[in-house]
């Protein structure tokens, strides 16, 4: 199960890769933020396999913590909120490459921090 895991992995990150390469060619304007939401979405994703594994692994150290505080739930908080983060920057950029090959919208897309689009 867990070499299929890491196969799965590999293959998003190959195919996201693959993404902003053809999008930097296409729209030419928006590559830098198309690298940034790149980016983000490469260490969300490393902080959910962060959090996860260290879960796994120190589950009796994260249960008993000093002091009385309370159990961090790494898998709940880091992975599924990383991971959603990471999903959104794959379904955005699959969408405008998407288009992209369709050709018949996004001409002149730009993506703006925010996070929204803008067409030109």
């Amino acid at each position: 199960m867990a070499l299929v895991f890491s196969i799965g992995f590999v293959y998003i990150g190959w195919g996201s890769v693959k993404v902003v390469e053809d999008i930097k060619l296409k729209f030419p304007d928006s590559a830098l933020v198309a690298e940034r939401y790149h980016t983000v979405s490469f260490i969300a994703c490393v902080t959910a396999l962060v959090a996860w594994i260290s879960d796994t692994i120190h589950c009796d150290f994260w249960q008993h913590l000093p002091m009385g505080l309370p159990y961090p739930q790494l898998h709940a908080t880091g992975w599924h909120l990383c991971m959603l983060l990471t999903l959104l920057w794959l379904i955005v950029s699959l969408q405008q490459h998407r288009c992209q090959q369709q050709g018949d919208c996004l001409q002149n897309l730009i993506l703006l921090p925010s996070g929204k689009a803008k067409c030109e």
